[in-house]
């Protein structure tokens, strides 16, 4: 698989790879995939439950805030190393 990322995208890479996290882009690459996987996945049983009425959509949207909130602080974090 071939593509092209934006300066952005291209220097967020930069960054992770400098931090020795990731041995290689395609390291990177990989575990980037995982978590939109893993999203994908968290988002269709979140879907499922609101259809099936185990949960409501306000228990729907403090998951989905308390989520976004902590990936924001993690990415914010991250950026600061």
């Amino acid at each position: 698989m071939t593509g092209s990322l934006s300066s952005e995208l291209q220097h967020l890479v930069q960054e992770q790879l400098a931090t020795g996290r990731y041995g290689s882009e395609n390291e990177l690459l990989l575990e980037a995939v995982r978590l939109l996987a893993d999203r994908n996945r968290r988002r269709e049983t979140l879907r499922r439950e609101l259809q099936s009425g185990e949960i409501s959509s306000t228990e729907a949207r403090g998951s989905s805030w308390k989520a976004t909130r902590l990936w924001r602080h993690s990415l914010s974090r991250s950026r600061r190393k």
